[in-house]
């Protein structure tokens, strides 16, 4: 494509972003529950990288630096998305549902009320989900 033709696309896509942020303030937004089951999990997604300041890729990254974060999001997935262990390992790119399921068992362990559990942990959780919008 020439440059012309790219400067051009690039300014209708601006307004069309422009009109869908007037959009959404005079709308108050969209209810998560008025999300279908894509919408909610890319809202998840991309509200845990804008929370922790990194890119999506980086999110899904396989390296124990952000094994946290991911454990985070696999939580925020099947108890806001309702996703199951399978459909969490497909999002989250993990070898299958049973990785899910070690996930989700610590993150429990360390999310849990009990004298075992991670205070910290819980607090950042509740952090999330206050700056994600999502009730208890």
């Amino acid at each position: 494509m020439r440059e012309q033709e790219l400067k051009s696309i690039k300014r209708t896509l601006e307004k069309l972003v422009e009109r869908i942020d007037e959009s959404l303030k005079s709308n108050g937004g969209v209810s998560f529950d008025k999300m279908d089951r894509r919408e909610q999990t890319d809202y998840v997604l991309d509200g845990l990288c804008d929370f922790w300041g990194i890119p999506r890729k980086a999110l899904l990254n396989k390296s124990n630096a952000i094994a946290n974060k991911r454990g985070y999001a696999c939580v925020l997935l099947r108890d806001y998305v309702n996703m199951t262990r399978t459909e969490t390992a497909r999002v989250m790119g993990y070898t299958n549902h049973s990785s899910v399921s070690t996930v989700l068992q610590k993150m429990d362990e360390n999310l849990s009320s009990e004298p075992w559990g991670d205070a910290r942990m819980r607090a950042r959780y509740k952090n999330i989900k206050e700056y994600l919008n999502l009730s208890s």
